[in-house]
């Protein structure tokens, strides 16, 4: 069982990060989980990468520059 202050500090990063939840088709999760493995990344990593690279290739490259330095330095992690 994690100790008091682990728990804290999890909150306290969780608390920096939103939350978002969509949809997709019937096995359509296995199916991003089975390439997120592939491409040896989370499932989370995956799709924050693949929605990174679509605001680039549509030039909405502005809108990520301007993401918050923590959003930012997780995106650019997912990638190694």
């Amino acid at each position: 069982m994690a100790t008091k202050a682990k728990m804290e500090g999890n909150k306290r990063h969780l608390d920096k990060l939103d939350r978002v939840i969509f949809y997709v088709d019937k096995g359509g999760k296995d199916k991003i989980k089975q390439c997120a493995a592939m491409a040896k990344q989370s499932a989370n990593a995956y799709i924050v990468t693949a929605i990174r690279e679509r605001m680039e290739r549509d030039d909405l490259a502005e809108i990520y520059a301007n993401t918050p330095d923590l959003v930012r330095a997780a995106l650019q992690n997912s990638e190694k």
